[in-house]
């Protein structure tokens, strides 16, 4: 906040590509609500307060990935929606443990025949699918004896949950949401990014497969009254007031592709600073001309 009054970008430390998630706008500040927070959101039929970057990596994807970003002053109407741990729990709601073990084998070759071939050798009780698949890899699975993490069966538990968690193509086509569900809010979704592992709250628009607009799902506020017009990136970084107009402009403009380096650090992350700074006061200039104020700051808060 200048001494004014006005609004700035935010800190230098929010803007350093290397520390933030995939696809994650810099200068948006990293923060995530208690979990329960969502399951009262989705229970009270409440928007939700997102972020959402196109992927270019991902351009014929059936479904649409948003972040939970408070403070993001862009809300979203979930619709019919459910809430899970993370896509894996997602998955596990419309098939069995088994059919999702027999499709990541068959994808990567691996997994499910290790694990059967390793059960029998070591003469030890059979797991359940569900068992394998929620284990931790880190640890025994208690079903198989005191066995050491780096056994088949283990080996197979984490390879199954970290295909689901980390590479989209190897279960989308597993989702398979019922006629009417119109997105998922996933609480737990972990990633692991350029080195770092996250834990942030994923949503899954399933809309898109159904031709629909996700722009007319967007509001200028919690209470879903003012649409929300496509900001200056339009829907390759959704934005709604004059901070997240900045942010996404610089975003789009100056970071480089995602999956293609991992550049980053103070250098980079000051240049990104320095154009929203730029770029600010000329979106706040034409919001006050359009008669729309900036929205209030909202973080820490439950909305």
């Amino acid at each position: 906040m200048r001494g004014n009054g006005t609004q700035t970008c935010g800190a230098l430390s929010e803007f350093d590509s290397l520390r933030l998630p995939y696809l994650w706008v810099p200068g948006l500040p990293l923060h995530r609500l208690p979990n329960e927070a969502y399951h009262a959101a989705v229970n009270n039929d409440e928007l939700i307060e997102v972020t959402h970057r196109r992927d270019t990596n991902q351009a014929s994807a059936r479904f649409v990935w948003l972040y939970a970003a408070p403070g993001s002053g862009v809300w979203w109407n979930p619709g019919r929606t459910i809430v899970a741990e993370n896509v894996l729990m997602l998955v596990l709601r419309w098939h069995t443990p088994f059919e999702l073990a027999e499709h990541l084998a068959a994808k990567e070759k691996s997994g499910r025949h290790h694990w059967v071939h390793g059960s029998k050798r070591r003469k030890c009780p059979r797991c359940s699918w569900r068992q394998v698949l929620k284990a931790d890899p880190a640890r025994p699975l208690t079903c198989c004896g005191e066995m050491s993490p780096p056994n088949a069966s283990n080996g197979a538990a984490g390879r199954l949950r970290a295909s689901l968690a980390l590479a989209a193509d190897a279960y989308e086509s597993l989702i398979t949401p019922p006629l009417g569900l119109d997105s998922a809010v996933l609480i737990e979704q972990k990633q692991r990014w350029l080195g770092r592992s996250y834990a942030m709250p994923e949503i899954i628009d399933f809309r898109r497969d159904r031709k629909h607009d996700l722009q007319q799902n967007v509001f200028r506020g919690k209470l879903g009254r003012v649409p929300c017009t496509a900001g200056p990136m339009g829907a390759s970084c959704m934005s709604c007031w004059p901070r997240m107009h900045a942010l996404c402009s610089c975003a789009q403009r100056i970071e480089p592709r995602p999956r293609t380096t991992s550049r980053g650090g103070t250098t980079f992350a000051s240049k990104l600073q320095d154009c929203c700074e730029q770029s600010l006061p000329v979106y706040s200039t034409s919001a006050r001309r359009m008669g729309r104020v900036e929205a209030p700051s909202r973080e820490g808060s439950r909305w």
